[in-house]
């Protein structure tokens, strides 16, 4: 009986021995696996932290390319720095072009900013929508905007979409905002650390961030009228 007890006892501490062992491995990869996510999280934080600053600094002064599209053909948009210019219709034709071979470096040519909005994002706001002074039903909206007969001028559409920006898009929640960039209704070329974070770090901090950078545009927006 006793030797049966003393065998039941050496295979025990034979199991623990062996789970001990693994379990000691594993803990040394989750430790190891714990210093690379902190690296990777610090170096993140670094890139999103340095284009934060770098907006800070070279938002205000730069001139930014708003663009409204429908896939791949471009409705209306603005170049904004200081004083809104309307995107004229060729030149519109040209970024549809650019926007169907995805070169969005064309389009943002010298500009710091490429803003690009598709008309899905509408659809996604309240049933009555605010433009200018008034509310205008959302169907009818995406019906102006859409429009290639001349009832709608082109300076017309870019007076609308720059009201719905303002009134509706850029003014609205966080999370809004954040939730339009993740669908891809709303795109930011070149897309920096703080915009690619956006698409795939759900954090606070990113939404919080982002929400500013379209408050001043929204704020720059309003500081003057497309002529």
């Amino acid at each position: 009986m006793a030797l049966e007890k003393i065998l039941v006892i050496i295979a025990i501490a034979f199991v623990v021995f062996i789970i001990w062992g693994y379990l000691e491995k594993f803990v040394r990869i989750l430790f190891y696996i714990g210093i690379v996510a902190l690296l990777i999280i610090a170096a993140i934080s670094f890139f999103i932290y340095k284009d934060v600053m770098d907006l800070k600094e070279s938002f205000a002064l730069s001139t930014k390319k708003v663009i409204l599209v429908d896939g791949d053909k471009a409705i209306a948009g603005f170049l904004l720095n200081g004083k809104d210019n309307a995107i004229e219709e060729y030149d519109l034709e040209k970024i549809s072009y650019y926007l169907s071979q995805k070169d969005y470096n064309k389009i943002l040519g010298s500009s710091y900013k490429l803003f690009i909005f598709d008309i899905s994002i509408i659809s996604d706001l309240d049933e009555e929508i605010i433009a200018g002074q008034e509310k205008i039903k959302r169907d009818y909206v995406i019906s102006a905007l859409k429009s290639s007969n001349l009832e709608t001028s082109l300076q017309q559409k870019t007076d609308l979409f720059e009201d719905i920006l303002t009134g509706n898009i850029l003014d609205s929640k966080a999370t809004f905002i954040f939730s339009e960039l993740k669908k891809g209704n709303i795109r930011v070329y070149p897309e920096t650390a703080l915009f690619k974070a956006v698409k795939f770090v759900p954090m606070p901090f990113v939404k919080d961030m982002s929400k500013k950078v379209f408050s001043s545009l929204s704020d720059k927006i309003k500081s003057g009228k497309i002529a």
